[in-house]
């Protein structure tokens, strides 16, 4: 098969978590498939940023911006040229006048729910995110769901789209995610960042439905004890569009117990995540929940809210806490962590989200694909 994948968001710089996996999948399918022939789609800075691992792999500049006009008419043009057998679109983004043989990931449905002021305020952009969505599951030959709960998401809002046509295949967590020993490593990551002492962490964007202030809420009622042991660290850049965020960050009584570190290099994640005393994700909506399984790969146990993906991760009581979304849920939750067996929330991940399996599931897709 020669199967093309539009990497344009490659890399966690570009896009965090969609950036992340596009890397990951192309990574893992290079690794381990030898057989088929693919072609990225890539923009100036992934093109930068991709270290081909095979001489067969054909990169294609791709300049254009995702959600655009530009890559309405480029995509299709591209794709007329090429004799491809299945196109992989790994957003919604799939461009109206692609139709054959494509196949499109589906993270959650957040922009629906939680759309920001961008498009909050633009009707083009409302309109412009319904009809993509809307042709990317009809025209698409296979839909992936990165959880059950998206798959869910999708039959709820979407009852036009069959269920059979949506395969659920979890994100693999990568190998390099695994508990760092090492203590002398765990501190130089430490002072790299400005952190002194053992964390509460959260690593993602700083958006709405991420629902960091409950998170920075949650924190302030801890005792004072609990605090001088634990710093809370928020990873991540804080976005322009949402300032209420930063503002009730800089706000906190406890700001100076508050670490932000901005981007977190993608080496020095396992170390960041086997060094926290817990990690948090009290996001309102997840697809997946990449980071919260990095954690637990890397022996941390971690809090999630019931709501989104999330809870798929996390044995409540076993590798962490499954928590309603409450303030006082959260500070329960983080003291009980103690009781908490690190090597479980590391074995499970071990055995039930190899990149294996997630590489092995994309390519029985694409093989269904060409075969219907």
């Amino acid at each position: 098969m020669h199967i093309v994948i539009d990497a344009r968001m490659y890399g966690a710089k570009q896009t965090s978590g969609i950036g992340r996996y596009v890397q990951r999948l192309t990574e893992q399918l290079f690794e381990l498939d030898k057989k088929n022939q693919y072609s990225l789609l890539l923009n100036q800075a992934g093109r930068d940023t991709f270290q081909s691992p095979r001489a067969d792999i054909k990169v294609v500049p791709a300049d254009f911006g995702w959600y655009s006009y530009a890559e309405q008419i480029n995509i299709p043009r591209i794709l007329k040229k090429t004799k491809y057998d299945v196109y992989h679109c790994p957003h919604f983004n799939l461009p109206l006048r692609v139709h054959h043989n494509a196949v499109v990931t589906i993270h959650d449905l957040t922009p629906k729910f939680f759309p920001g002021p961008r498009v909050s305020r633009s009707l083009v952009r409302r309109i412009g995110y319904g009809v993509t969505v809307r042709h990317a599951l009809t025209a698409s030959k296979k839909i992936i769901a990165v959880s059950n709960f998206t798959k869910e998401m999708i039959t709820k809002n979407y009852p036009k789209v069959e269920p059979e046509k949506i395969t659920v295949i979890q994100q693999g967590i990568d190998s390099r995610y695994r508990p760092v020993t090492d203590v002398s490593i765990r501190e130089q990551i430490k002072k790299k960042y400005g952190i002194t002492s053992r964390y509460i962490l959260y690593v993602g964007v700083w958006r709405d439905h991420k629902n960091i202030e409950t998170l920075v809420s949650a924190y302030e009622q801890l005792s004072s004890n609990l605090k001088q042991q634990y710093q809370l660290v928020l990873a991540g850049q804080a976005d322009q569009n949402y300032p209420e965020i930063k503002k009730r960050v800089s706000a906190s009584p406890a700001r100076d117990r508050i670490i932000t570190p901005g981007f977190i290099d993608q080496n020095d994640l396992p170390a960041l995540y086997s060094e926290a005393m817990v990690f948090v994700l009290p996001s309102f909506i997840e697809g997946f929940g990449l980071v919260a399984g990095e954690a637990a790969a890397c022996g941390t146990p971690v809090v999630v809210t019931n709501m989104g993906s999330a809870p798929e991760l996390v044995v409540d009581g076993e590798t962490g806490f499954v928590v309603l979304n409450d303030i006082d849920a959260f500070v329960g939750a983080i003291k009980r962590i103690p009781q908490i067996n690190r090597e479980k929330c590391y074995n499970r991940v071990k055995e039930f989200f190899t990149k294996e399996k997630m590489t092995e599931d994309y390519l029985k897709v694409y093989e269904k694909i060409i075969k219907t």
